[in-house]
């Protein structure tokens, strides 16, 4: 996998974890989120943040698979 396509990934993983730390803190301390009044609408933005991330990983593995290192002299 190339520089740039590894970039991608990492990004996209990124997003999926800020989205699922996020949305954990929602339902577990939703007291503590004032700023926020509508907390399942909220919710359902991370859970589409986070949907959007892993189909673009699982894009990403479809049309770029991770190589296997070569191996001199195989």
């Amino acid at each position: 996998m190339n520089e740039k396509v590894n970039a991608l990934v990492l990004t996209y993983q990124a997003d999926l974890q800020v989205a699922k730390a996020n949305l954990l803190n929602y339902l577990n301390n939703s007291v503590g989120v004032g700023e926020h009044p509508d907390i399942v609408g909220e919710c359902a933005k991370l859970v589409d943040k986070m949907e959007h991330a892993k189909g673009c990983l699982d894009l990403l593995m479809e049309m770029f698979p991770p190589q296997e290192p070569q191996v001199e002299g195989e």
